[in-house]
């Protein structure tokens, strides 16, 4: 559906009408129940236009959720549809208007809209409460307008917006109005905006050309999407600090696109300040991650506990002053009065809202975030107060004690964890064992998706400090395994399995085990759906996932002998454990299961995974050149691993492939600090060949298929087979026209033995085309067997010890950098 500014203010008149018809008057509240979609934007408008403020009241709360806002937004009628009135409590006694319903009677002849003050209400947002309650943000005319006239949000003319953030955030606020009145135009997204896939169909096809994401799903678009990134004029993150690494990412592979590092809470109208990363800038500098500037109108006031400022380098509490400050909180004058305080520094009566945050001036005058005054939390970009996480924990009749806390179990990985004591005395009155499962059952039928905990602990009792206090580090992590395992049956199931095991940090995962269950959550699902595209080719979205939860869910009826995938580019052969990843690159064959036996050599802990030939998976692909396959590997690397340093392995053609690929890491300023060679000889121009005497094994007949060569290959059809040798022969002339650059590393190379041939000599041959040392070890074994069982012993225990020392060392630079 497209509808021009003239179609939008006529459909929004004809319901204002309506809505004035039902009562609605100027100073009103209007409840608008509706999901994303061009219907919400005209009932938005209607309210306004009758002078009213709107309650956005999303149709996936609970419906005490829903209640309990009308209620204190004290909401005089609610606006829906007939596909969401169903999602009206019935304790809900406020009017229901259905929008798409026919008018009763002839049309409202009023059309007029009523005249507005810049002060009365625009709308009410509702953030978590630290009593249990949630609190009504009210916002008004000229908050919206002043962020809408904000030289930041006018830069670059007027966008075609994305418009996908849930609508009961303040993000929304940004999405819909800059745009609508700066004469910009909305592309408007169905379902909650993580399905990466619907997101660059929308970019792309609507030329959307400016989007907000909050920090969490931005991380995740570093990671998955830089291609949709790279489409948008301006992208805009916030609601948390961003990663450095993952900003850095955008700005070295998006060089046209301008990204806006946000800042400000609900109550300063979506933003207050903004680090601008211009376009065209390289590198994030030394200045870092910071709050940015204040926006127009805004001021920004660092202060200590009797509101005195405090000087550059001295933590103090931010106060923000100025048009974006909202009235306050609708029906709480006692809470407004506590975080809306007079500003002492100016004298027209105007307030200060009290940000609870900690920050410091720099000496360059930059203000850096250093964590809350309160206990307040931040989680995938959205507010959380664990006191009201913790009060709808209490309310299960059989806890006497609660609490919530964010943890962060797996680098990067936060989740809301929630413990609770059984109330003293229920075993006496008879009353059943209290579990997590029933905690988490009450808890979700009166908190919003992301108050909800992944997990709930039941605790004998909460352990304490020496003074007393709770001791939320000693907390024990969730245990995540599931109850009745079933095992994967064969190789499609036990990868799927294997990538949910992944990306949930669990040590296992069967094929019935639930992934929000366990711990999972949308922006996850975004990653394991992603991972399960590139892997295994199952075209999935996270709107599969959270039908299907589970990895046979997920999979369905399709492929049921598990074969499909196994050629593949990109062949994970250990996705557990915590190291950086080891890649292995094919021999000339281009099929990269031989590397499976290294997987007992290296340990559980660490990641393996082999690159395949495009070629055996897409029949007719045929590269150009080294660097072409090269690039083209690292683009699947970077799905697994967006930043290095590097581990890159490589047998034969494969070692020609994996030192370019390290070649082209140095060029994108990226480290590799583990280059393995296994038995690698250069055939290109200028190349000098070491061997005494052609091995007996080595050059098969060119009439032979290559099974009869690589035991690996028993089994697999005659088409199969016809790509190996399609490949193989492709690999051959690519590797006789290639001439290699310099990689900025060293190499641990392996030489087969060869009676007459020097020790070395082969390995020396590479000297001229690495910066560092070229380490030799020779392996008993011929060039084509030295992925078996007993070569390949030899070589993954000299791997295992290099990627040891390369753990060793990094913590003794971290331990370093902790005590510097």
């Amino acid at each position: 559906e497209t509808v021009g500014y003239a179609a939008l203010d006529a459909r929004a008149d004809a319901l204002a009408a309506r809505l004035r018809a039902a009562g609605v008057r100027r100073g009103d509240t209007v409840g608008v129940l509706l999901e994303r979609g061009a219907p919400l934007v005209v009932t938005a408008l209607a309210v306004l236009k009758c002078g009213a403020a709107y309650v956005p009241l999303d149709p996936a709360l609970p419906g005490a959720r829903i209640a309990l806002m009308v209620q204190d937004a004290g909401v005089r009628l609610v606006a829906t549809d007939t596909g969401q009135a169903g999602a009206v409590p019935e304790e809900v006694s406020v009017p229901v208007l259905l929008t798409d319903a026919p008018a009763e009677g002839a049309p409202p002849a009023d059309h007029a809209a009523v005249a507005v003050d810049g002060d009365d209400l625009m709308y009410v947002m509702f953030t978590s409460g630290s009593t249990g309650r949630p609190k009504g943000v009210g916002v008004t005319h000229r908050n919206v307008t002043e962020l809408a006239a904000d030289r930041d949000t006018t830069s670059g003319g007027p966008h075609r917006m994305l418009v996908h953030s849930a609508t009961g955030f303040d993000a929304s606020v940004f999405e819909m109005w800059v745009p609508l009145l700066n004469g910009g135009s909305l592309v408007l997204m169905r379902g909650d905006g993580t399905d990466l896939a619907e997101t660059a169909r929308a970019v792309r096809e609507h030329g959307v050309t400016a989007a907000y994401f909050t920090v969490g799903l931005f991380h995740v678009m570093a990671d998955e999407a830089l291609d949709t990134l790279r489409l948008l004029r301006e992208v805009w993150t916030g609601g948390d600090v961003a990663s450095p690494t993952a900003v850095q990412r955008v700005l070295t592979h998006c060089p046209d696109t301008a990204l806006v590092h946000s800042y400000g809470p609900t109550e300063t109208t979506f933003a207050s300040h903004n680090q601008w990363l211009t376009s065209g800038r390289g590198s994030l500098g030394a200045t870092g991650l910071h709050l940015g500037r204040p926006m127009d109108n805004t001021r920004s006031h660092v202060l200590d506990a009797a509101l005195r400022p405090v000087p550059p380098g001295v933590p103090g509490e931010l106060y923000i002053a100025g048009t974006h400050v909202a009235r306050g909180y609708t029906g709480r004058p006692d809470l407004t009065a506590e975080r809306f305080v007079p500003d002492p520094f100016e004298a027209d009566g105007s307030r200060m809202y009290r940000t609870g945050d900690r920050v410091v001036w720099t000496p360059e005058g930059e203000l850096r975030f250093l964590g809350r005054a309160d206990g307040q939390v931040k989680l995938r970009g959205v507010r959380i107060e664990p006191g009201e996480v913790e009060h709808a924990l209490a309310a299960h009749p059989s806890v006497g004690q609660a609490l919530a806390v964010v943890r962060e179990d797996r680098p990067g990985e936060r989740t809301l964890v929630g413990y609770v004591v059984p109330r003293a005395g229920s075993e006496a009155t008879g009353a059943p064992d209290v579990t997590g499962a029933d905690v988490l059952a009450l808890a979700r039928t009166v908190l919003p998706a992301h108050l909800v905990p992944s997990a709930v602990v039941v605790l004998d009792a909460v352990p304490l400090t020496v003074n007393g206090k709770p001791d939320r580090r000693a907390l024990p992590a969730p245990d995540r395994t599931a109850v009745g395992y079933r095992a994967p049956r064969n190789a499609r199931e036990e990868v799927l399995c294997g990538l949910f095991a992944e990306i949930l940090g669990a040590p296992r995962v069967g094929l019935d085990d639930n992934f929000f269950t366990l711990g999972g959550h949308s922006l996850l699902g975004v990653r394991l759906v992603s991972r399960v595209r590139s892997v295994l080719g199952i075209d999935r979205t996270v709107r599969d996932l959270f039908r299907a939860p589970t990895p046979a869910g997920l999979l369905g009826a399709q492929d049921p002998d598990g074969t499909a995938g196994a050629m593949g580019v990109l062949l994970p052969l250990n996705t557990r454990g915590t190291r950086r990843p080891l890649f292995c690159v094919h021999p000339g064959t281009g099929v990269g299961w031989s590397y499976a036996g290294l997987a007992r050599h290296l340990g559980e802990d660490q990641p393996l995974y082999a690159l395949q030939a495009r070629a055996l998976s897409e029949p007719g692909h045929l590269p150009r050149t080294v660097e072409e396959m090269a690039d083209d590997y690292l683009e699947r690397i970077r799905q697994v691993q967006p930043w290095g340093p590097y581990r890159l392995l490589g047998w034969s053609f494969g070692g020609i492939v994996a030192h370019t690929m390290a070649v082209r890491l140095r060029a994108a300023g990226q480290r590799v600090e583990l280059l393995a060679l296994m038995d690698v000889h250069q055939t290109g121009p200028g190349s000098v060949s070491v061997l005494p005497a052609p091995e007996p094994d080595a050059a098969p007949d060119e009439d032979a298929l290559p099974e009869a060569a690589d035991p690996v290959l028993d089994g697999f059809s005659a088409e199969e087979i016809r790509a190996v040798q399609r490949a193989s022969e492709t690999h051959a002339a690519l590797m006789a026209r290639h001439v290699p650059e310099v990689a900025d590393t060293g190499a641990v190379f392996f030489t087969a033995r060869r009676p007459g041939e020097p020790e070395g000599a082969l390995a020396a041959t590479w000297n001229p085309y690495l910066t560092g040392r070229v380490e030799n070890h020779t392996v008993n074994s011929t060039h084509l067997r030295m992925a078996e069982e007993e070569p390949l012993s030899h070589i993954g225990k000299v791997i295992a010890e290099k990627i040891s020392a390369l753990q060793e060392n990094t913590l003794r630079e971290n331990e370093t950098r902790s005590y510097s």
